[in-house]
């Protein structure tokens, strides 16, 4: 039999009730606790969240990694560390995304 963990609590900021520590939500108040999920290993990053998953979509499907940019985080491992796209990066990468469309109105017309 195997033996569980118990969760972890943490005060709530505002309310000061115990929460999960990995709430987004005090269930007591409503308040937002963190905002962003962060991620302590780079296994728990869904996989559309992953770099690569960028990296392919901007080579073989331009408007996927546009909605992929706007629609939230894209994280990376660094130093054995799990970190985001800053946002002008991500501003960056999601003007990218229109080159190829650019290129091809270029080259057609």
């Amino acid at each position: 039999m195997a033996l569980q963990e118990k969760p972890k609590f943490i005060q709530c900021p505002y309310c000061q009730e115990e929460i999960l520590a990995g709430a987004i939500k005090c269930k007591h108040c409503g308040s937002s606790i963190g905002g962003k999920r962060t991620y302590s290993d780079y296994s728990q990053v869904p996989w559309y969240r992953k770099n690569w998953f960028a990296f392919l979509t901007f080579f073989f499907f331009a408007p996927a990694l546009f909605v992929l940019v706007v629609s939230g985080d894209i994280y990376y491992k660094s130093g054995g560390m799990v970190k985001a796209y800053s946002k002008a990066a991500r501003i960056l990468l999601g003007l990218f995304c229109f080159i190829p469309f650019i290129w091809v109105i270029y080259v057609l017309f």
